[in-house]
């Protein structure tokens, strides 16, 4: 886990300072400057040492003088097996001298090889090419911008924003009505862009102009799991185990991020169970708060206690919120979308205080087996599709039993959805004058009335399935701004997180999965469960109530003599094209006086907070 940076730029190009982010590399930096067919490059690399912690595997990296050259962030699981395939001498045990053997190798073929997160820069002198790419689900960041004929790459905005940027209104426009992040190529700074996950870029020097990022990786077509239940569940079983053991790789120690919940307790669980024998203790890390509705650490406690781990609790204060946001906002690059990104942030902290390198968190397994409630309406309409009255009154029933997911939540899920776009935009125009009065209407209506991203793609037709839902969430709308908070997070605090969820193994059999198989009687991750019920606590297993990573944001916007009042009443001031001010102001004071809570309060006061930070334009 490092930063990296690279500039391809005309040798007559002004040399321009690289802004550094040593939080991501403590342990070794490293600059080069190349010059190849008319072009001047400069790499630079911050390196986070977790494989072959020797010198010799600092970067820019090169295997062999006049060679290829790589600056690399990530981590290689399966760099043994592939070291095997590829035969010869290896000077280091990195995984980054295998990577770039497997270039040698197999020329840009080399993606389909690996089994890790990655972002990379390789320059190739004798091909007079640059090659970049990004991991095939975005796990770790790659940034550019293009200009002239020149390129730049990243591991993080701030790397490429300069002193005085320009926000990307159409991408603050989603921020501030949908909450939505990360879903394209672009960011909320105007003009810095991002390989989105599975993409690369191939930049011929002698034609630096003409490239575009090109999908090197897309999820294979739908297809039928070809077993039964008991066998797919064994084979699920062993899948999970094998990941998570090529996750536990590393030379330094690793840590845990433990909820309570499925997910990260069958991730500890599993480790405890490889590791048993050999004595290694384990450790996890559980964020908790004195709310009776949020406290998991029951749940915690006893996952740690049967994986053999210790477990270590932070408990974070709002009034250090308030402290912190703006060296969070720094961080993140763009404004925090909820209060967990805080959680998260602390739990990280706690990790380099007590020397945990590496972290080990279960992001992407909702997304793959069908857990959040957005899975519930198109569970449903399969099963009316495939006129299966009986199991649709049954899974209905156990969702309204349940998880008090009734008939209004399901058409409210189906209308929210799948409404085809122009019923969508006509309903938002005649509620256009009351319901966002904190904006300007010229922000508002920008092109257009606007459009929540999953109406972008398409309507119910394109989207009608769990498999689908699951693809448009893994793709677009939460994983990729997930994915975002946990690598600025871990990477404030020099720490490496892992997802062992997001091995593409794993996805694409999670994938090939019958619906039935992930929801079954109002269970969600019925596979998950079944094949890990014999190792992880049942009363975790048993679980039916859903917190995700919890946190009393309303609480502390309600707390007295908070800062959000002057954050949210400041944003006209600081965004005055974008932000209404007596809107505003009349939006605070009702939920002051008691109206419901609406998340658009805490993304109007974060949204301040960043464009105060970067001095946004």
């Amino acid at each position: 886990m490092c930063g990296i940076f690279a500039r391809i730029a005309p040798l007559n190009d002004p040399l321009r300072e690289v802004v550094p982010v040593p939080h991501r590399g403590p342990d070794a930096e490293g600059f080069e400057t190349l010059e190849v067919a008319g072009q001047r490059i400069t790499l630079a690399h911050w390196r986070l040492s977790i494989i072959d912690l020797h010198a010799c595997s600092d970067q820019p990296f090169r295997r062999t003088p006049g060679g290829p050259v790589i600056v690399f962030n990530g981590e290689i699981y399966n760099y043994i097996e592939l070291r095997k395939r590829i035969g010869g001498e290896f000077r280091t045990a990195s995984d980054t001298e295998v990577l770039l053997a497997a270039y040698e190798k197999w020329g840009t073929g080399c993606l389909a090889h690996l089994r890790g997160m990655f972002a990379f820069v390789i320059v190739d002198p004798a091909c007079k090419r640059v090659f970049a790419a990004r991991d095939r689900f975005g796990i770790k960041p790659l940034y550019f911008t293009h200009t002239d004929g020149s390129w730049e790459f990243a591991s993080e905005i701030k790397q490429l924003a300069g002193k005085s940027p320009r926000i990307n209104i159409a991408r603050a426009r989603d921020f501030l009505l949908f909450g939505a992040q990360d879903h394209t190529a672009e960011t909320m700074f105007d003009g810095i862009m991002q390989l989105r996950g599975g993409e690369s870029l191939a930049i011929d020097l002698e034609r630096p102009s003409a490239a575009t990022p090109t999908s090197w990786y897309d999820l294979p077509p739908p297809g039928r799991f070809g077993a039964n239940y008991e066998d797919a569940t064994r084979a699920f079983r062993e899948k999970f185990f094998d990941t998570v053991s090529l996750h536990m790789r590393s030379d330094v120690p690793v840590g845990f991020c433990l909820s309570g919940g499925m997910d990260s307790s069958a991730l500890i669980c599993t480790a405890g169970a490889l590791t048993r024998k050999s004595g290694h203790e384990l450790c996890g890390i559980h964020c908790h708060y004195n709310v009776a509705k949020l406290d998991e650490r029951q749940h915690a406690q006893d996952a740690a206690t049967l994986a053999g781990a210790r477990l270590l609790a932070v408990s974070p204060d709002p009034a250090e919120l308030a402290s912190e946001l703006s060296t969070i906002t720094r961080f993140q690059d763009e404004p925090l979308n909820n209060a967990s990104l805080f959680s998260q942030y602390r739990v990280f902290r706690a990790a380099q205080e007590h020397g945990l390198k590496v972290m080990v968190d279960g992001q992407g397994g909702d997304e793959l087996l069908a857990s959040y409630p957005q899975f519930f309406g198109p569970y449903l309409l399969g099963l009316l599709k495939g006129l299966k009255i009986p199991a649709f009154l049954a899974e209905s029933a156990h969702f309204r039993e349940d998880h008090g997911w009734g008939w209004l939540n399901t058409l409210r899920s189906l209308a929210l959805w799948y409404t085809p776009r122009p019923i969508f935009r006509a309903a938002k125009y005649l509620s256009s004058g009351t319901a966002h009065p904190w904006a300007k209407r010229d922000f508002f209506m920008g092109e257009g009335m606007p459009v929540p991203p999953w109406q972008r793609p398409g309507h119910i037709a394109t989207r009608a399935t769990t498999r689908s839902m699951s693809l448009l969430m893994i793709r677009q709308l939460t994983l990729p701004m997930l994915l975002h908070w946990e690598d600025r997070n871990s990477m404030a605090h020099s720490v490496e997180s892992r997802v062992p969820f997001l091995d593409h193994e794993l996805v694409e059999m999670a994938l090939s999965l019958p619906d039935e198989f992930k929801i079954h009687r109002g269970v969600t991750k019925r596979i998950l469960k079944s094949a890990l019920r014999d190792i992880v606590p049942p009363a975790i297993v048993g679980r039916r109530d859903k917190l995700g990573f919890a946190t009393p944001e309303e609480l502390w916007m309600r707390r007295p003599g908070n800062e959000f009042a002057d954050l949210i009443r400041g944003a006209a001031d600081q965004c005055p094209e974008i932000f209404d001010a007596i809107g505003l102001e009349h939006t605070w004071d009702k939920f002051v006086d008691g109206a419901p809570y609406n998340p658009v309060l805490w993304r109007i006061a974060m949204f301040t907070v960043w464009a105060r930070v970067f001095n946004m334009r």
